[in-house]
């Protein structure tokens, strides 16, 4: 999912050296180096990637345009949605009744998980869900709250001057709307393992693996 410095390291102790990524590795949506160019972070991933002979290929847009969705495809699975899916959409399913805590905690524990963040009531009882995986943008999150077939949103990220503030409000004007946030690796990792699972299908003469990112951060 990230090429993160764990991620590398996990490759070469592997013996592999095409890595394929979902997401930048140099910190900014284009993988612009110029502005960190004498940054000792940058500089010294820099040469390990080069001391190792290390390609990386940033497969995003691809995976995303393809039928089905690879991203969604893989997670939609990990999340077991698919049997729930309303008229095979890949963003909007009709799940049984439950609670915002109660499936919080589940995913919590299918993702491993440290925290989940939820905006809204966790007593909520909801059915109509919707999955949004990475970082749509705040917009995006919004319009599909606005939707009335959605009551509570999987989200990967969001700023939260947005998303975070547009649904506290709901809630506070006693709309029916939740959001569960898996942070933007958890969101769309699966897709990855998806990924490799396919590549598989058709690559027979040079190992591969999935290496699972930690979460970007640690809770306390």
């Amino acid at each position: 999912m990230f090429a993160d410095m764990k991620t590398l390291k996990e490759a070469v102790k592997l013996g592999c050296n095409f890595i394929i990524t979902h997401e930048p590795v140099f910190y900014n949506h284009l993988d612009e180096t110029a502005s960190f160019a004498n940054d000792p972070v940058y500089q010294e991933k820099a040469k390990y990637i080069k001391e190792n002979n290390l390609v990386i290929f940033r497969f995003h847009d691809h995976i995303h345009s393809n039928e089905p969705d690879g991203i969604s495809a893989g997670m939609i699975n990990k999340l077991e949605l698919e049997k729930y899916a309303t008229d095979g959409s890949q963003t909007f399913f009709k799940v049984p009744e439950s609670t915002v805590a109660k499936y919080s905690k589940e995913l919590k524990k299918k993702f491993g998980l440290e925290s989940i963040r939820i905006i809204g009531n966790p007593e909520m009882k909801f059915t109509k869900l919707a999955f949004m995986a990475g970082a749509p943008g705040g917009q995006s999150h919004i319009k599909m709250l606005k939707n009335p077939d959605v009551e509570v949103i999987i989200a990967g990220e969001a700023p939260e001057w947005e998303t975070y503030l547009y649904a506290n409000d709901a809630v506070e004007l006693g709309k029916n709307k939740a959001v569960i946030f898996l942070g933007h690796i958890k969101s769309e990792e699966a897709g990855m393992e998806y990924c490799a699972k396919w590549l598989g299908t058709f690559v027979s003469d040079v190992p591969i693996h999935f290496i699972e990112n930690k979460p970007n951060f640690m809770t306390f």
